[in-house]
């Protein structure tokens, strides 16, 4: 358990349990209780961590990885919300178990990735970053339509 946690920590139960296949890992986790820091989630879940694994401050941004296909970040938790909103679920991860090659920013997944036939990097961003992104060029054309118009003052 402290294996996992060093890599997937802070943790529920639940969540180590989805990671190792194992079972009855509260008791375990009592009886490492004293080693062990905790902290609660959201929705109240208590997580498990260990007192010396890097925890950066609150206001830092979690920076863009790109993870591989069936990678455990994905995999690793009892509950995928942690990662991908409910929406994007079945983009990325199919009814018969494929799970895609995805990308994060901010420490929740935006879009999917995969190495195209010109041994390029090809991305493919989920809706909420298509719409951003929409959204600005719309914002941006429009900005540019006002300035561009005669006799407007900058």
């Amino acid at each position: 358990m402290l294996r996992g946690l060093a890599a997937w920590g802070p943790a529920s139960a639940k969540d180590l349990q989805v990671w190792s296949g194992l079972r009855g890992l509260k008791d375990v986790l009592e009886r490492l209780r004293t080693r062990l820091l905790t902290f609660h989630d959201e929705s109240g879940r208590e997580l498990f961590d260990l007192p010396d694994a890097p925890r950066p401050d609150e206001a830092t941004e979690a920076p863009v990885r790109f993870l591989g296909e069936f990678d455990n970040m994905l995999l690793s938790y009892s509950s995928y919300e942690r990662i991908i909103e409910a929406e994007h679920r079945k983009r990325v991860m199919s009814v018969n178990g494929i799970v895609r090659s995805t990308f994060t920013a901010d420490g929740f997944v935006r879009g999917q990735w995969r190495i195209g036939e010109d041994d390029r990097v090809e991305i493919e961003q989920l809706a909420a970053v298509n719409d951003e992104a929409m959204e600005l060029e719309r914002f941006a054309s429009s900005a540019i339509a006002t300035k561009a118009r005669p006799g407007r003052r900058s």
